[in-house]
């Protein structure tokens, strides 16, 4: 797999370039999903979700790129609705790549890194993520109309590929 075949992998290789001497990235969302070869046909993932665990000097060295990123994206937003989800109190930012698609980073401490996590080589870099179960509760846990979509073409697509 190469970061051209996956529909955000230039995006997903940006995140991932900007993070990864800092802490362990682990990617999550539909991304994930497409990692794993398992995204339901027809969709498309629309932003890059990805939690940075870091402690530490690392943890207040990612802390000041979000910051960085955060008020970069501020600055040339047009109206306050673009700053919809934005947040600094919860560490999580958003931002948008080089290549405009919107990236959601999560800081968080390295106590809290899951106990299982799916490392897979992508041109040479070690991407990982969640495994499918993992990625698919918590996508459930959100609890929003498009995840409730996402598992009705998620079902559809497993149930096409029975047939």
């Amino acid at each position: 797999m190469t970061f051209r075949d996956l529909r955000l992998g230039y995006a997903l290789k940006e995140v991932l370039d900007q993070f990864s001497s800092i802490g362990l990235n682990v990617i999550v969302g539909t991304v994930g999903f497409e990692l794993h070869g398992a995204l339901p046909f027809g969709y498309e993932p629309g932003d890059v979700d990805v939690y940075v665990y870091a402690d530490g000097d690392d943890y207040d060295r990612c802390n000041k790129i979000l910051y960085q990123k955060y008020n970069e994206f501020r600055e040339k937003s047009r109206s306050l609705r673009d700053l919809v989800g934005m947040s600094l109190t919860n560490k999580c930012f958003i931002f948008h790549t080089s290549q405009g698609v919107k990236a959601n980073v999560w800081l968080r401490p390295k106590s809290e890194i899951p106990s299982r996590i799916v490392t897979m080589l992508v041109e040479g870099i070690e991407v990982n993520t969640l495994p499918i179960n993992e990625l698919y509760n918590h996508k459930i846990s959100l609890n929003r109309q498009k995840d409730l979509d996402f598992t009705i073409q998620y079902i559809k697509t497993i149930l096409s590929r029975k047939l």
